[in-house]
């Protein structure tokens, strides 16, 4: 603001936008860093172990269209797809 409290001014230095709001260029620097990115509330193996769960799902339903089996293969994962693929 203003400092007569009449709008928004020009930012005075670059770590401060023009509404008055300090931006910390550290906090994106942090998040992007590798050492923090299961800080983050994610994993990387999250999605390998995710797409085996849906291949193995896919392959699961394609081959014997019933839900329990379609359940067990997506817990088994990767197992069922290497099982698969040596079996075809």
């Amino acid at each position: 603001m203003h400092p007569t409290g009449r709008g928004p001014t020009a930012a005075s230095s670059p770590n401060q936008l023009s509404l008055g709001v300090k931006y910390n260029p550290l906090f994106n620097e942090e998040r992007k860093s590798w050492r923090n990115y299961g800080k983050q509330g994610g994993s990387a193996g999250i999605g390998f172990w995710g797409f085996g769960s849906m291949l193995a799902i896919t392959i699961s339903w394609s081959v014997k269209h019933a839900i329990l089996w379609m359940i067990l293969h997506g817990i088994l994962s990767w197992l069922y797809v290497i099982y698969y693929a040596i079996k075809r």
